[in-house]
């Protein structure tokens, strides 16, 4: 859990770790997670990444209806209390040591962002499933950070690129590691340029 989220539910933890020990398809348990003004953070539930909602959500193409990284926080009324989801937010995940271990944890590639979908990709390739736990509930406070804006996007772009080059083995093909990677910093240029 980050430093910055805290949950009012004395059972939370509770929750997460019934959800995986009674579902023993899921190897990690994640919550809902709100803003401090009790709006849903985007990112609690997420699709895997991939090339294409990589790029897409570089260039904000999902408002076009191109494939997007976060689901929809509509959909999480009508979800049962426990459900499957791709990936979660590095904010907050529960797993067993053991089992946190045996997929490989966070990998220290990534200096800041995108170490939490590299999680997920790894628990998807040996088989396990995330679940959501709707009733658990914490908030984030986003932004709590000294650093620039400027360095965390350097370090989004720079582990976007690591995370394709590392799952998508295709990329590597020089012209097209290179446009790419052009792609992925000439988003990161336009988005600091001031």
């Amino acid at each position: 859990t980050n430093p910055d989220c805290y949950s009012d539910d004395k059972l939370f933890a509770i929750k997460l770790r019934d959800a995986i020990e009674k579902n023993p398809q899921y190897y990690f348990a994640t919550s809902l997670i709100l803003n401090n003004d009790g709006s849903v953070q985007k990112t609690c539930r997420r699709n895997l990444m991939n090339f294409s909602n990589a790029i897409s959500e570089s260039f904000s193409l999902e408002k076009f209806g191109f494939s997007k990284i976060n689901r929809d926080i509509l959909e999480i009324e009508n979800l049962p209390e426990i459900s499957e989801v791709p990936a979660f937010s590095g904010a907050l995940f529960f797993a067993k040591k053991d089992v946190y271990f045996s997929v490989g944890g966070l990998s220290e590639e990534y200096f800041l962002h995108v170490e939490d979908m590299d999680l997920c990709m790894k628990i998807f390739q040996k088989g396990g499933k995330i679940a959501f736990v709707k009733n658990a509930i914490i908030k984030h406070s986003l932004s709590t950070s000294d650093v620039s804006s400027k360095f965390l996007e350097f370090h989004k772009a720079k582990g976007v690129v690591i995370y394709l080059n590392k799952f998508f083995p295709w990329t590597n093909f020089p012209i097209l590691k290179q446009i790419i990677s052009s792609g992925i910093w000439l988003r990161y240029y336009l988005k600091t340029w001031r």
